[in-house]
């Protein structure tokens, strides 16, 4: 908006000038007629009570007018010309695509390749801290685990939980990941971008369609290869290797394919090291990309300068001098009393809903041992139930834990029905859990431990009657049942401190929420 060959960037605040030039007239007319001294004191009184303040008064009318005016000006945002500097393309982001299939956890590279992907990931999340990233993983297809922002410490915290054995379905299929990188970058209307795909494997012919895609959508793709050419077997939980046609498999890495498909897409092949050579040169190709994008622009975009921040050094020597005069003392006492005052929970809380979902925020919390908060905010209901169990309100967890009908659900609808003292009701839904589950070990324990707390129960209710119906002449064998009663009574409360101990070992497992949307993720992808 031009006024008088001024450019003012935030022009609404001059709407304000009318308000302020009332709002001083008034004070000034107010002060000018003293009507609460007419009030109480007679008129020829009136001239030595008011002896020397007028002028004072005055002055502090006008620095204060003055003040105000200067303040409206500078958040107006005055300018005086244009320049044309090389902006910073924001819309530029960098998506990670992992490998999350079976062949990563072999151990060419020690600790295995996983480990290394982990550790590499991280640290290129923790310098793109200045840029929008995303981070997608595949096997036999490709999950989103976060959409692009420039939160990238959420997503590291996700990170450490990344393994084969969350993904839904096995395979090895990077043309997934990068298809999936694609639909990201157009959702997100990004002018320009980098894709870096982190895998030990190229993947078949359709891979190098998905990296052209990426290529003619005005996108790269450079690629962090992981593993050796001498390769590995790839372990199985049980310790044993994977096989095929009872032929020990070796994953081996092929540098040839890899740089193939970084060419078409139009980047780059590096290998990891022990350095952090191949982070640098990973980085270096977006920033390639990012100097082209900022030369490009440079002859469109012009922006105002704006003068507001100079503007204000001039309230500097007004300030001083109303400070000096001890007008701003109570001022300065009203600031110091607020600044004491504890914030509003309500304010407090909109920062982090900015940059995590619920669920994050909630594990956060959990972290923290806020599990009240947490158990509120979840939205997931198992780890709601596990926050109210951790906050020992069982009737509450038992209620989450009964909205999902998987094997850890019964097992810990399990768990907090023995808390309750439902001991017969908490056996049952232990065998549930055990018939989706059978080689849930805790299930297993907490069901005998029961069991045997049931029978031992049950005996000594059986032991009470007999020592009802006895003569009350047989005092001395009434004492020895007692004391054997006493005995079982103080077995059976070790055994509930036991069975307390071990109910409260439900699983603690923040991968879990990755693992469920990931199945959320697939059962989309396949009713496409």
């Amino acid at each position: 908006m031009l006024i008088f060959g001024i450019h003012f960037q935030t022009p609404l605040w001059l709407l304000c000038l009318p308000i302020v030039i009332i709002i001083i007239l008034f004070l000034w007319w107010q002060n000018k007629n003293h009507q609460h001294l007419h009030a109480i004191c007679d008129s020829h009184l009136l001239p030595y009570l008011l002896q020397g303040q007028s002028s004072g008064q005055k002055l502090i009318f006008w620095i204060l007018g003055l003040s105000w005016l200067i303040a409206i000006f500078a958040l107006a945002g005055p300018s005086l010309k244009q320049n044309k500097p090389l902006l910073y393309q924001s819309s530029y982001s960098r998506i990670f695509v992992l490998n999350l299939s079976k062949s990563m956890l072999a151990q060419d590279t020690q600790p295995n390749r996983l480990s290394i992907a982990r550790f590499k990931l991280l640290e290129l999340l923790k310098q793109s801290q200045d840029i929008r990233t995303a981070l997608i993983v595949f096997s036999q297809r490709a999950y989103i685990v976060s959409p692009l922002t420039k939160d990238s410490q959420t997503i590291s915290a996700t990170v450490p939980l990344l393994s084969p054995e969350l993904m839904p379905a096995t395979g090895n299929n990077p043309a997934a990941g990068l298809d999936q990188a694609l639909k990201l970058f157009e959702q997100a209307k990004t002018g320009q971008g980098q894709v870096i795909l982190i895998t030990d494997s190229a993947g078949q012919k359709k891979t190098l369609t998905a990296a052209k895609k990426l290529k003619e959508a005005g996108f790269s793709l450079d690629i962090l290869a992981i593993g050796t050419e001498e390769g590995a077997p790839i372990p199985e939980e049980n310790g044993q290797f994977i096989k095929e046609n009872n032929q020990l498999i070796i994953s081996q890495l092929s540098p040839q394919h890899l740089k193939a498909l970084a060419k078409i897409g139009g980047g780059s092949a590096y290998f990891a090291s022990t350095t952090n050579q191949d982070i640098h040169n990973l980085l270096k190709q977006g920033n390639r990309h990012t100097h082209y994008n900022q030369s490009t622009q440079a002859h469109s975009s012009s922006i105002w300068e704006n003068k507001g921040p100079y503007i204000v050094l001039l309230l500097l020597p007004l300030v001083l001098f109303a400070f000096r005069r001890g007008w701003l003392n109570p001022l300065a006492i009203a600031f110091i009393s607020t600044s004491s005052l504890p914030p509003s929970p309500s304010h407090a809380s909109i920062w982090p809903d900015l940059w995590l979902n619920k669920n994050q925020q909630a594990i956060k919390q959990l972290t923290q041992h806020q599990y009240e908060s947490a158990a509120h905010t979840f939205t997931d209901p198992l780890w709601q139930g596990y926050a109210y169990y951790r906050d020992k309100k069982y009737k509450q967890a038992l209620e989450s834990f009964r909205k999902e009908n998987s094997a850890l659900s019964y097992y810990n609808q399990g768990n907090s029905l023995a808390q309750l003292g439902h001991y017969q009701q908490a056996i049952n839904n232990y065998q549930k859990a055990l018939e989706q589950d059978p080689n849930n070990q805790d299930a297993k324990f907490n069901k005998k431990l029961l069991e045997k707390l049931l029978k031992q129960k049950s005996q000594q209710d059986q032991n009470k009657n007999q020592n009802k119906n006895q003569d009350k002449n047989q005092d001395k064998n009434q004492d020895k049942n007692q004391d054997k009663n006493q005995e079982k009574t103080v077995k059976q409360s070790e055994l509930s401190q036991s069975l307390s101990q071990w109910l409260r070992q439900i699983p603690d497992d923040p991968g879990g929420l990755l693992k469920r949307d990931f199945k959320r993720q697939d059962e989309q992808q396949q009713g496409q």
